[in-house]
């Protein structure tokens, strides 16, 4: 089980966004399934109930038909911490 602490999205120009998530681990893509999410709502073409949904159902039923992963450009790790420390 993944566990997110945070999920914070801060406009800082006229499309542009900084996404900071929090998590004690992440899966593959996990992140860019998140922001990728979130940028479709933000687009209206998909609702927040889907995303819902998708949680509870542990997959989205869209998924063939719409692409929710993020493209990896412009997506940066800023730091990683183990036991409360950061790592470079």
């Amino acid at each position: 089980t993944c566990r997110l602490s945070m999920v914070q999205l801060r406009q800082v120009g006229g499309d542009d966004f900084i996404f900071r998530i929090r998590g004690d681990r992440f899966l593959y893509k996990m992140v860019r399934n998140i922001v990728g999410a979130l940028v479709k709502v933000g687009h209206g073409q998909i609702q927040e109930a889907e995303i819902a949904e998708a949680l509870e159902a542990g997959a989205f039923s869209r998924s063939a038909s719409l692409a929710l992963t993020a493209p990896p450009q412009g997506l940066v790790l800023r730091h990683v911490l183990f036991g409360g420390t950061a790592a470079a």
